[in-house]
């Protein structure tokens, strides 16, 4: 049996953010009651998401790719532990770079996607009021 890659992938304003805060604060909880590593984050500014992850999937620099596949498999083998996740909302675009990369955890790993979706006018108005929020301290 293969270990699985759990992606978390958003999508945006579906709480992406309070549940990878939840994730990472629960890491040594997740690991030792469900056998899951949350993947080290040092390679990225946010320290609850993995953007060192997304900015590898979505371009085109395979070398940057590689070295971050290569990151995720020896971090997952240093672990020891049964499950690797991988969480970050921006993930979740349909640039094919993001399959690609991924492509090349399914030898290795069973893979599972978590997107969590919300109802069109409600996403419409989370962005507005983000927007909104934002604007205002401008």
């Amino acid at each position: 049996m293969k270990p699985r890659l759990i992606l978390h992938i958003g999508s945006p304003k579906t709480g992406s953010s309070s549940i990878q805060k939840a994730l990472f604060d629960s890491r040594r909880k997740l690991r030792e009651t469900c056998d899951v590593h949350f993947a080290s984050t040092d390679r990225a500014k946010a320290h609850d998401k993995h953007l060192s992850t997304t900015k590898a999937s979505v371009g085109n620099d395979t070398e940057r790719a590689e070295v971050e596949y290569n990151a995720l498999i020896d971090d997952f083998e240093r672990s020891g532990a049964a499950h690797l996740l991988v969480t970050e909302e921006q993930m979740w675009t349909s640039k094919p770079s993001v399959a690609r990369f991924f492509k090349r955890f399914t030898s290795t790993f069973d893979v599972d996607v978590v997107a969590y979706v919300r109802r069109q006018d409600l996403f419409v108005e989370g962005l507005y009021s983000q927007h909104m929020r934002l604007s205002h301290y401008r």
